[in-house]
């Protein structure tokens, strides 16, 4: 949602794509032997790759006002459950929180400070 953007008000939809790289620390509690959960938290950098992709079109992270690069806190729990012969199945529910500002004062798009925001829920097999 905007305001007074060029004289405009309203709505706005974009995508940025990024590579995340997290570092966490992680507590791990062994229910039984084939039962574990864990809890973490740690940081995330952001690296921006690609363009905005907005209701508009396409335009660059500088044009749009967004920084490439930001960092964020986590807070990561889980479990895992280890299928006897087989591996590890893994679930994981991931929050981030932004603590760097990704507005730049030069955009089109935003003018403004702003954090990113995230709820992940991933699943994976380790074997």
């Amino acid at each position: 949602e905007f305001k007074n953007l060029l004289g405009l008000s309203g709505d706005y939809a974009l995508t940025l794509k990024q590579i995340e790289i997290p570092l966490l620390a992680y507590y791990k509690a062994s229910i039984n032997e084939a039962i574990a959960l864990r809890m973490g938290a740690g940081v995330q950098f952001e690296f921006a790759v690609g363009d905005v992709k907005g209701d508009s079109g396409s335009v660059s992270y500088s044009a749009a006002g967004i920084s490439k690069n930001g960092t964020s806190l986590l807070v990561d729990i889980g479990g895992d459950y280890k299928v006897e012969g087989l591996g590890t199945i893994t679930a994981d529910l991931r929050y981030s929180h932004g603590i760097k500002d990704r507005g730049e004062s030069a955009g089109v798009i935003f003018n403004d400070d702003f954090k990113s925001h995230n709820i992940e829920l991933a699943a994976g097999f380790l074997f």
